[in-house]
Protein backbone atom coordinates (compact mmCIF):
# COMPACT_ATOMS: atom_id res chain seq x y z
CA UNK A 1 0.00 0.00 0.00
CA UNK A 2 2.79 2.42 0.87
CA UNK A 3 4.46 1.76 -2.50
CA UNK A 4 1.19 2.54 -4.26
CA UNK A 5 0.86 5.83 -2.35
CA UNK A 6 4.39 6.86 -3.25
CA UNK A 7 3.79 6.18 -6.94
CA UNK A 8 0.44 7.97 -6.87
CA UNK A 9 2.15 11.02 -5.37
CA UNK A 10 4.14 11.26 -8.60
CA UNK A 11 0.89 12.00 -10.44
CA UNK A 12 0.49 15.23 -8.48
CA UNK A 13 -1.51 13.89 -5.54
CA UNK A 14 -0.29 14.62 -2.05
CA UNK A 15 -0.03 11.85 0.58
CA UNK A 16 -3.55 12.36 1.96
CA UNK A 17 -5.17 12.59 -1.46
CA UNK A 18 -3.47 9.33 -2.40
CA UNK A 19 -4.80 7.69 0.81
CA UNK A 20 -8.34 8.88 0.03
CA UNK A 21 -8.12 7.62 -3.55
CA UNK A 22 -6.91 4.18 -2.44
CA UNK A 23 -9.64 4.04 0.21
CA UNK A 24 -12.36 4.68 -2.40
CA UNK A 25 -10.71 2.23 -4.82
CA UNK A 26 -10.94 -0.47 -2.14
CA UNK A 27 -14.44 0.40 -0.96
CA UNK A 28 -16.20 0.91 -4.27
CA UNK A 29 -19.46 2.74 -3.55
CA UNK A 30 -18.95 4.63 -0.28
CA UNK A 31 -19.89 7.72 1.72
CA UNK A 32 -17.70 10.23 3.50
CA UNK A 33 -17.87 8.43 6.84
CA UNK A 34 -16.70 5.16 5.30
CA UNK A 35 -13.90 6.90 3.43
CA UNK A 36 -12.72 8.64 6.61
CA UNK A 37 -12.59 5.34 8.48
CA UNK A 38 -10.76 3.52 5.67
CA UNK A 39 -8.28 6.33 5.06
CA UNK A 40 -7.86 7.00 8.80
CA UNK A 41 -8.50 10.69 8.32
CA UNK A 42 -10.88 13.17 9.95
CA UNK A 43 -14.21 13.36 8.16
CA UNK A 44 -14.17 17.18 8.09
CA UNK A 45 -10.84 17.28 6.26
CA UNK A 46 -11.90 14.94 3.45
CA UNK A 47 -13.83 17.36 1.26
CA UNK A 48 -10.85 19.22 -0.16
CA UNK A 49 -9.16 15.92 -1.01
CA UNK A 50 -12.33 14.58 -2.62
CA UNK A 51 -12.66 17.76 -4.67
CA UNK A 52 -9.14 17.33 -6.03
CA UNK A 53 -9.84 13.72 -7.02
CA UNK A 54 -13.10 14.75 -8.68
CA UNK A 55 -11.33 17.48 -10.67
CA UNK A 56 -8.75 14.98 -11.89
CA UNK A 57 -11.45 12.54 -12.94
CA UNK A 58 -10.21 9.77 -10.67
CA UNK A 59 -13.53 9.41 -8.85
CA UNK A 60 -17.15 10.44 -9.40
CA UNK A 61 -20.10 11.00 -7.08
CA UNK A 62 -23.87 10.49 -7.08
CA UNK A 63 -26.64 11.70 -4.82
CA UNK A 64 -29.29 9.16 -3.80
CA UNK A 65 -32.05 10.12 -1.37
CA UNK A 66 -30.07 13.17 -0.26
CA UNK A 67 -27.03 11.04 0.50
CA UNK A 68 -23.79 11.49 -1.41
CA UNK A 69 -21.82 8.47 -2.54
CA UNK A 70 -18.39 8.31 -4.14
CA UNK A 71 -17.16 5.76 -6.66
CA UNK A 72 -13.73 5.07 -8.12
CA UNK A 73 -13.20 5.57 -11.83
CA UNK A 74 -11.13 2.99 -13.69
CA UNK A 75 -7.46 3.30 -12.66
CA UNK A 76 -6.71 3.84 -16.35
CA UNK A 77 -8.10 7.35 -15.80
CA UNK A 78 -4.81 8.14 -14.03
CA UNK A 79 -3.12 8.22 -17.44
CA UNK A 80 -5.88 10.51 -18.74
CA UNK A 81 -5.34 12.79 -15.74
CA UNK A 82 -1.62 12.93 -16.48
CA UNK A 83 -2.29 13.71 -20.14
CA UNK A 84 -4.58 16.53 -19.04
CA UNK A 85 -1.86 17.89 -16.76
CA UNK A 86 0.59 17.75 -19.67
CA UNK A 87 -1.76 19.81 -21.86
CA UNK A 88 -2.32 22.30 -19.03
CA UNK A 89 1.44 22.62 -18.47
CA UNK A 90 2.07 23.24 -22.19
CA UNK A 91 -0.69 25.85 -22.18
CA UNK A 92 0.86 27.57 -19.18
CA UNK A 93 4.31 27.45 -20.79
CA UNK A 94 2.92 29.07 -23.95
CA UNK A 95 1.31 31.87 -21.93
CA UNK A 96 4.53 32.42 -20.01
CA UNK A 97 6.53 32.57 -23.26
CA UNK A 98 4.35 35.49 -24.38
CA UNK A 99 5.22 37.57 -21.34
CA UNK A 100 8.91 36.59 -21.06
CA UNK A 101 10.08 39.65 -23.08
CA UNK A 102 8.22 41.99 -20.72
CA UNK A 103 9.53 40.17 -17.66
CA UNK A 104 13.06 40.36 -19.09
CA UNK A 105 12.70 44.13 -19.51
CA UNK A 106 11.70 44.47 -15.86
CA UNK A 107 14.56 42.19 -14.82
CA UNK A 108 17.09 44.18 -16.85
CA UNK A 109 15.84 47.54 -15.61
CA UNK A 110 16.06 46.47 -11.97
CA UNK A 111 19.58 45.12 -12.26
CA UNK A 112 20.66 47.74 -14.81
CA UNK A 113 22.71 45.28 -16.82
CA UNK A 114 22.85 44.47 -20.54
CA UNK A 115 20.83 41.62 -22.00
CA UNK A 116 23.01 39.35 -24.10
CA UNK A 117 21.93 36.52 -26.38
CA UNK A 118 24.08 34.21 -28.50
CA UNK A 119 23.07 32.72 -31.86
CA UNK A 120 24.70 30.02 -33.99
CA UNK A 121 24.44 28.78 -37.57
CA UNK A 122 22.68 30.24 -40.58
CA UNK A 123 19.26 30.17 -38.93
CA UNK A 124 20.61 31.70 -35.74
CA UNK A 125 22.15 34.58 -37.68
CA UNK A 126 18.92 34.99 -39.64
CA UNK A 127 17.11 35.53 -36.32
CA UNK A 128 19.53 38.36 -35.53
CA UNK A 129 18.90 40.08 -38.86
CA UNK A 130 15.13 39.82 -38.53
CA UNK A 131 15.25 41.20 -34.99
CA UNK A 132 17.37 44.17 -36.08
CA UNK A 133 15.43 44.97 -39.27
CA UNK A 134 12.02 44.78 -37.57
CA UNK A 135 12.16 48.48 -36.66
CA UNK A 136 10.92 51.92 -37.64
CA UNK A 137 14.21 53.53 -36.61
CA UNK A 138 17.60 54.05 -38.26
CA UNK A 139 19.91 51.06 -38.44
CA UNK A 140 23.62 51.85 -38.50
CA UNK A 141 25.81 49.13 -39.95
CA UNK A 142 29.22 48.08 -41.18
CA UNK A 143 28.41 45.58 -43.89
CA UNK A 144 30.39 42.94 -45.81
CA UNK A 145 28.36 42.12 -48.96
CA UNK A 146 30.60 39.33 -50.27
CA UNK A 147 30.44 37.46 -46.97
CA UNK A 148 26.71 38.07 -46.54
CA UNK A 149 25.79 36.77 -50.00
CA UNK A 150 27.85 33.63 -49.50
CA UNK A 151 25.28 32.76 -46.85
CA UNK A 152 22.02 34.36 -48.02
CA UNK A 153 20.36 34.82 -51.39
CA UNK A 154 19.30 38.07 -53.07
CA UNK A 155 15.69 37.06 -52.37
CA UNK A 156 16.39 36.65 -48.65
CA UNK A 157 18.17 40.00 -48.58
CA UNK A 158 15.25 41.68 -50.36
CA UNK A 159 12.73 40.27 -47.86
CA UNK A 160 14.84 41.58 -45.01
CA UNK A 161 15.14 45.07 -46.47
CA UNK A 162 11.44 45.22 -47.30
CA UNK A 163 10.66 44.42 -43.67
CA UNK A 164 12.60 47.53 -42.69
CA UNK A 165 10.99 49.64 -45.44
CA UNK A 166 7.46 48.55 -44.54
CA UNK A 167 8.13 49.34 -40.90
CA UNK A 168 9.21 52.86 -41.86
CA UNK A 169 12.83 52.37 -40.88
CA UNK A 170 16.06 53.43 -42.61
CA UNK A 171 19.50 51.92 -43.12
CA UNK A 172 22.76 53.85 -43.03
CA UNK A 173 25.51 51.46 -44.01
CA UNK A 174 29.29 51.56 -44.36
CA UNK A 175 29.97 48.92 -46.99
CA UNK A 176 33.11 46.89 -47.58
CA UNK A 177 34.46 47.53 -51.09
CA UNK A 178 33.93 44.56 -53.40
CA UNK A 179 35.93 43.51 -56.45
CA UNK A 180 32.82 43.65 -58.60
CA UNK A 181 29.58 45.63 -58.09
CA UNK A 182 26.93 43.63 -56.26
CA UNK A 183 23.69 43.73 -58.33
CA UNK A 184 21.75 42.57 -55.25
CA UNK A 185 22.29 46.03 -53.74
CA UNK A 186 21.31 48.09 -56.81
CA UNK A 187 17.52 47.93 -56.66
CA UNK A 188 16.07 51.41 -57.31
CA UNK A 189 13.53 51.12 -54.50
CA UNK A 190 16.35 50.72 -51.97
CA UNK A 191 17.35 54.33 -52.56
CA UNK A 192 14.19 55.43 -50.74
CA UNK A 193 15.41 54.21 -47.37
CA UNK A 194 19.07 53.15 -47.67
CA UNK A 195 22.13 55.38 -47.56
CA UNK A 196 25.53 53.76 -48.04
CA UNK A 197 29.18 54.66 -48.40
CA UNK A 198 32.07 52.45 -49.43
CA UNK A 199 34.88 51.87 -46.99
CA UNK A 200 38.53 52.14 -48.10
CA UNK A 201 39.82 49.22 -50.15
CA UNK A 202 42.15 48.06 -47.38
CA UNK A 203 39.27 47.91 -44.87
CA UNK A 204 38.58 44.14 -44.96
CA UNK A 205 36.58 42.10 -42.48
CA UNK A 206 34.44 38.95 -42.10
CA UNK A 207 31.81 40.39 -39.80
CA UNK A 208 28.69 42.52 -39.74
CA UNK A 209 28.04 45.19 -37.16
CA UNK A 210 24.47 46.47 -36.81
CA UNK A 211 23.14 48.99 -34.30
CA UNK A 212 19.59 50.20 -33.80
CA UNK A 213 18.05 51.92 -30.80
CA UNK A 214 19.70 50.26 -27.77
CA UNK A 215 20.60 47.04 -29.62
CA UNK A 216 24.03 46.10 -30.96
CA UNK A 217 24.48 42.98 -33.10
CA UNK A 218 27.85 41.46 -33.99
CA UNK A 219 27.99 38.68 -36.58
CA UNK A 220 30.97 36.52 -37.50
CA UNK A 221 30.58 34.97 -40.95
CA UNK A 222 33.76 32.99 -40.45
CA UNK A 223 32.45 31.12 -37.40
CA UNK A 224 28.71 31.50 -38.08
CA UNK A 225 28.07 32.94 -34.64
CA UNK A 226 26.43 36.15 -33.54
CA UNK A 227 25.65 38.07 -30.39
CA UNK A 228 22.98 40.63 -29.56
CA UNK A 229 23.71 43.10 -26.77
CA UNK A 230 20.83 45.21 -25.49
CA UNK A 231 22.43 48.13 -23.67
CA UNK A 232 21.99 51.81 -24.42
CA UNK A 233 25.55 52.88 -23.58
CA UNK A 234 27.14 50.17 -25.76
CA UNK A 235 24.76 50.95 -28.64
CA UNK A 236 25.49 54.69 -28.40
CA UNK A 237 29.24 54.05 -28.55
CA UNK A 238 28.89 51.92 -31.70
CA UNK A 239 26.60 54.48 -33.35
CA UNK A 240 29.11 57.25 -32.69
CA UNK A 241 31.89 55.05 -34.04
CA UNK A 242 29.95 54.48 -37.29
CA UNK A 243 28.84 58.13 -37.57
CA UNK A 244 32.41 59.36 -37.28
CA UNK A 245 33.64 56.98 -39.97
CA UNK A 246 30.67 58.04 -42.10
CA UNK A 247 31.65 61.70 -41.94
CA UNK A 248 35.23 60.87 -42.95
CA UNK A 249 34.14 58.99 -46.08
CA UNK A 250 33.22 60.72 -49.33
Amino acid sequence: MNDLKEILKQTGLNAKEAKVYLAILNLGKCNVTEIAQKAELKRTSLYEYLEKLLQQGLIFKTVTKKRTYYYPESPAKIITALDKQKVEIEDKKEKIRLIIPELEKIYSSVYNKPRISFHEGKEGLREIYWKIFDTSKIIYSIFSPDNFFKLYSAKENHALLMLLYNKGGMLRSLVEKTKEPRPELKEKEYRKFIQSKELPENFKFETDLLVVDNITALISFKNLIGVIIEDEAIADLQKNFIKNIWVSQK
